[in-house]
């Protein structure tokens, strides 16, 4: 999870990144994921396909078939994704009659 680490070193070209796999989301929705030069989309709009971006940055040619091997351990990086995510969630906190915060001034 990227939550609370410095990604500076990796933003910066300095370090690799520790990430195996980048997840993109719409709204609450996992569309894609990708590691290295592969890109597994999906859901979205049509039907999952697998993209080499290396090859194919416009992400016209499904590759898929070409590559079952690649999509598996995509798909895989997704169920360890979604395993750790409900491992790691927590309910959210409510409190009855909260009260804003106030900002004293002195004068």
């Amino acid at each position: 999870m990227i939550d609370g680490k410095d990604i500076w070193p990796v933003l910066a070209g300095k370090a690799e990144t520790p990430h195996k796999a980048l997840f993109y989301h719409r709204g609450n929705t996992l569309e894609a994921v990708r590691s290295g030069k592969w890109k597994l989309r999906i859901a979205g709009r049509s039907a999952p396909a697998l993209y080499d971006l290396e090859q194919d940055i416009s992400e016209r040619r499904n590759v898929l078939k070409d590559h079952p091997d690649v999509a598996a351990r995509l798909r895989k990086c997704v169920e360890d994704f979604q395993k750790e995510l409900a491992e790691d969630s927590r309910p959210a906190a409510f409190v009855k009659s909260p009260n804003g915060l106030s900002v004293e001034t002195s004068r």
